[in-house]
């Protein structure tokens, strides 16, 4: 895989739990992630770091007070500029925030799972940590937990990298083999 997605569209969701709650995580992604927050009144950011910030479209009433962070393309998990908004668990907030996001030209509701099909299709997960992440979320003992990491962290994939080397290495080997058995100065395993 490891192609670049070239998606024009920015998608928006909700990325922890069922509300309401104590935090609900909104997570923006696509070339509008910024720009998004801006215009949630977000303007003094700093990459990868938490700021709290007064959500406060122009012209509209504080729709809460959140932990903002922008992480760029080359730092995100999606590949993409990424957003993330730490808001207050409400459903009255939450839906104010997804109001707002749904009136800005570019911008959509995210289909499930497209955050992490936009991290496969640009590179930044394989698809064995893709089914890793998805044993995670769906684990329900330790043992489950602990195999979901593995195949999460990659640990599968760098094996089977392994084994694919290896078994390049003996095909080269036999065919070598077989195209110079005739001659006597190819030694023979």
């Amino acid at each position: 895989l490891g192609r670049k997605m070239n998606s024009p569209q920015t998608i928006y969701a909700l990325s922890s739990g069922a509300l309401p709650a104590a935090i609900a995580i909104v997570r923006i992604s696509g070339p509008l992630a910024k720009k998004a927050l801006q215009l949630l009144g977000a303007t003094n950011l700093t990459p990868r770091k938490l700021i709290l910030t007064k959500l406060k479209p122009s012209k509209q009433e504080i729709i809460d007070m959140a932990l903002v962070c922008f992480f760029s393309k080359e730092e995100s998990i999606t590949g993409e500029d990424l957003a993330e908004l730490h808001l207050h668990g409400s459903l009255a907030v939450v839906d104010e925030v997804f109001l707002f996001l749904s009136s800005i030209t570019g911008l959509r509701p995210a289909e499930p799972g497209e955050f992490t099909k936009r991290s496969l299709l640009n590179g930044k997960m394989g698809l064995i940590e893709v089914e890793g992440l998805a044993d995670l979320i769906a684990s329900e003992t330790k043992e489950q937990r602990i195999q979901s990491l593995r195949l999460l962290k990659g640990e599968l994939s760098k094996k089977y990298l392994k084994w694919g080397k290896e078994l390049i290495r003996i095909r080269a080997e036999m065919e070598a083999l077989l195209d110079f058995s005739d001659e006597g100065d190819v030694s023979q395993k």
